[in-house]
């Protein structure tokens, strides 16, 4: 009798990890909401940039799109 109890609470702590893996992967992905946030940057040169233009992080993963761009007194205003 005693070994039911114990496969069921051992059964149950296995279901909450994986739970809890889950929801955990998840949040780190930003599944769970909106995590868009608006920069803007000025650059004196931007050769090629334009609305649409692909936003990575030091050269590696995309992490977003340029949606605007605007002159402001010879300095290129970009923002994402």
């Amino acid at each position: 009798m005693e070994s039911k109890r114990e496969q069921a609470v051992v059964g149950l702590f296995v279901l909450v990890a994986g739970a809890v893996l889950v929801a955990t992967v998840f949040a780190l992905t930003g599944a769970f909401g909106s995590t868009a946030a608006t920069y803007r940057a000025y650059f004196p040169f931007a050769g090629g940039l334009e609305p649409g233009a692909t936003v990575r992080y030091a050269g590696g993963p995309k992490v977003g799109r340029v949606e605007n761009c605007s002159w402001t007194r010879r300095i290129l205003r970009a923002s994402k």
